[in-house]
């Protein structure tokens, strides 16, 4: 006789929580997905769509690889390390 109140306890449990989710659901908060947070703020940050975020990503990878690479000609010639002598701190 316990288990099954137990097992209706619960099962009112889910019951009032899928009420309370369809209630959310329908009262228009999550009707237009265009409304939401993160959509709007993309939006509102110029990016309209996911595939055009990921050009800019794109675009900023590829001029990053240039930096790099200008970089990375600049030191192919070599590289000259100078060591100053550094005062003592117990001199000082």
């Amino acid at each position: 006789m316990n288990s099954l109140k137990y097992t209706n306890g619960v099962l009112t449990v889910l019951a009032i929580l899928l009420s309370l989710t369809l209630f959310t659901a329908w009262s228009g908060s999550a009707a237009n997905p265009a409304d939401s947070g993160l959509v709007g703020e993309a939006h509102a940050n110029g990016i309209a769509n996911a595939g055009a975020q990921r050009q800019g990503i794109l675009d900023q990878l590829r001029l990053m690889n240039t930096k790099i690479d200008a970089v990375q000609a600049a030191i192919s010639g070599g590289v000259t390390v100078r060591v100053a002598p550094v005062a003592d701190a117990e001199g000082a």
